[in-house]
């Protein structure tokens, strides 16, 4: 039995997988977290990136797999599930054997597990799309809080550079504390942990009592319904929209 340790980024994961499917050793876990997975009677073996590894793996998806796999695996990852990088495991030693129909296999449980965090994940960075409230700070970048259950950052980056591609920003995950960044040229994800609030622009308060009072002024009383809001805007992303507070 082995446990492969890697570095946490998908990267790595992708060159430890690779490194799993050709050994003969019962891999038992894959984790970047080798000192909470101590164990007496299994080996630690340590794969570094390689970039060699990893274009190997890659082809390996881009030819053997069907397109939307590569995707599935990203999202799983990105979903931050316990023992995600053992499901990715077994999802692609499945796609060994059957090759492009792969995910039409949905009775088995890997492949319907592997679909259920990936649909998670894609729907979570679809919906923060209309979630995201940004606030201009002093020094002109928009500054914007979210607190999602999977890690989305990587993937709306694309969409907010699109939308907003004169402007300087960051999104900032404060349950991981990582952060979106753009300088108006590319974007990027980077670990950040700040100690202060960032100061707002002096109109930013003035700015965002006409959006409550907008909020307001158009919503029908008479219409309310709580269950669907709370449908369509959950409770937990309320904590960071300007009209919510």
């Amino acid at each position: 039995m082995a446990i492969y340790i890697y570095d946490g980024s998908f990267d790595g994961l992708l060159c430890c997988i690779w490194e799993c499917l050709h050994s003969s050793d019962d891999v038992e876990l894959i984790t970047d977290h080798p000192q909470e997975q101590a164990s007496l009677f299994s080996d630690d073996i340590v794969v570094d990136y390689n970039r060699d590894k990893f274009q190997q793996c890659r082809k390996f998806l881009e030819t053997k797999l069907p397109k939307i796999a590569r995707r599935h695996i990203y999202y799983t990852f990105l979903s931050g599930a316990p023992q995600r990088e053992m499901l990715i495991l077994q999802y692609m030693r499945y796609g060994i054997k059957v090759g492009k129909s792969l995910n039409q296999h949905i009775t088995d449980d890997c492949i319907r597990q592997v679909h259920t965090l990936s649909r998670k994940v894609g729907s979570e960075a679809h919906r923060m799309h209309g979630f995201v409230r940004f606030a201009k700070l002093n020094d002109g970048m928009y500054y914007a809080r979210i607190s999602p259950d999977h890690n989305i950052l990587p993937i709306i980056g694309k969409h907010f550079a699109e939308r907003l591609p004169d402007q300087r920003f960051m999104i900032h995950d404060t349950s991981r504390k990582m952060a979106l960044m753009y300088d108006t040229h590319r974007w990027f994800v980077a670990d950040i942990e700040l100690h202060y609030d960032p100061q707002h622009a002096d109109d930013e308060q003035y700015y965002q009592s006409l959006w409550k009072q907008y909020f307001q002024s158009i919503a029908i009383k008479a219409r309310t319904n709580e269950k669907l809001q709370r449908q369509l805007v959950p409770l937990r992303y309320r904590k960071y929209l300007t009209e919510m507070q």
